[in-house]
């Protein structure tokens, strides 16, 4: 359950923001190109680099964000204390990183749509929500749903994040399939269970990523 609320809540940001931000770049603006190079910075970074900066903007005595949520005249969250609020930290950093992957690949399939369809959508009177839902999504459906099942095996092999946040804390509510296999492995020395977990991880992997090259060898063919 822990690695379902952890994958889909990252998912949902993930694609909201990145396909938001692919819908935007892909309007001509001033400095466009510096503009993506700033939001791709973050998938430039080493995982554990970004978590590590990260832990300690969050820190409860000396991070920058409780020093800013003090100023606004609230209490400061000890984020990491609580089963309820330990979740939200490593789901908003992990999309903080990877919400870029999402973004390339909306980017890349929206300005591969071609002119004649956007224009012929505009003759015949589709325009704002209902174009994007009706042309736009459609076109890009493929790429986009192949960078999801990309992002989804990633997240159900997500160690590094939880590890240097919390270990799986408090208790177990941040305990996730790669923080159990690691405990019973090299923790506990539970070897058996931990070979059993990781089976179980690669079905999964391996499920996801037969979806993964189905539909790309489909739309290779069309």
């Amino acid at each position: 359950l822990n690695n379902v609320y952890f994958a889909f809540g990252a998912l949902l940001l993930e694609v909201t923001i990145g396909l938001s931000g692919a819908l935007l770049l892909n309007r001509r603006f001033p400095l466009q190109a510096l503009w993506i190079c700033l939001i791709l910075t973050p998938y430039a970074v080493s995982p554990v680099v970004s978590v590590v900066i990260w832990k300690y903007l969050l820190d409860p005595n000396y991070g920058l964000i409780n020093y800013l949520i003090i100023k606004l005249g609230f209490e400061p969250v000890i984020w990491f204390s609580s089963t309820v609020t330990s979740f939200v930290p490593i789901i908003l950093v992990d999309v903080w990183k990877n919400f870029p992957f999402i973004l390339i690949i909306s980017y890349a399939a929206l300005t591969a749509i071609p002119l004649e369809i956007v224009e012929a959508a505009k003759i015949d009177g589709v325009s704002g929500m209902t174009s994007f839902r009706l042309v736009t999504l459609p076109l890009i459906a493929p790429a986009l749903l192949v960078g999801l099942m990309f992002r989804l095996i990633f997240l159900v092999r997500t160690f590094e994040s939880v590890w240097v946040f919390t270990g799986g804390g408090p208790g177990r509510s941040t305990e996730i399939l790669s923080i159990h296999l690691y405990k019973e492995a090299f923790l506990y020395f539970h070897f058996g269970r931990a070979s059993a977990v990781a089976w179980i991880m690669l079905g999964i992997t391996f499920v996801l990523s037969v979806y993964v090259v189905k539909n790309t060898y489909r739309s290779v063919l069309r």
